[in-house]
């Protein structure tokens, strides 16, 4: 079975502050996992399927550190040991131009989602009518993914090519609980 999570880019006219995501997250309902990201700290799609299906092996084998699941997914992208520290990495902020707001199935995870990679799918919309927030259209002028920007999460200063900082952000994140 297929699982899909759905990716909107949304730019911030304003700076992005805690009571954007609290209207944010009203607006959008309930029924879904929704988790909404910096998009400066994804460097593509395999980076945010791997930190989906490593957040959901961790949910579903109980060894979460987060009691919701949008926040397992911050920390695994982030490749933080620690919650806070994941949020800070990977939420948006006052500083933050762009940001994702990635749709999971409102039963994520289930079983076998922690066994492969979902299926990540750049769509059209967002949220209307909140003050700041402009959804962007996908095309190909848009850059969707925060490409080199998202080196800012290794703990080092990284000079490799663009697929060495891939590798690099996936081993961090498969890493993240093993030290």
């Amino acid at each position: 079975m297929e699982r899909i999570v759905t990716v909107q880019l949304i730019r911030c006219e304003v700076p992005f502050v805690e009571e954007m995501l609290g209207s944010l997250l009203e607006h959008m309902g309930k029924g879904a996992v929704r988790v909404i990201i910096d998009r400066d700290t994804v460097h593509g799609p395999s980076h945010l399927a791997s930190a989906f299906m490593h957040a959901a092996r961790a949910i579903l084998s109980g060894r979460s550190r987060a009691r919701d699941p949008s926040m397992e997914v911050l920390r695994w992208l982030s490749g933080s040991h620690q919650l806070v520290e994941g949020l800070k990495r990977a939420s948006p902020g006052p500083d933050s131009h762009l940001i994702l707001i990635c749709t999971a199935p409102h039963n994520w995870p289930m079983e076998g989602d922690g066994s492969f990679l979902p299926l990540i799918k750049v769509v059209e919309g967002g949220p209307f009518g909140i003050k700041g927030l402009v959804p962007v259209s996908p095309g190909p002028d848009v850059q969707v993914w925060g490409g080199r920007k998202a080196s800012k999460l290794l703990y080092r200063s990284f000079n490799g090519s663009e697929e060495q900082l891939e590798m690099a952000l996936l081993e961090l994140v498969a890493f993240t609980d093993l030290v």
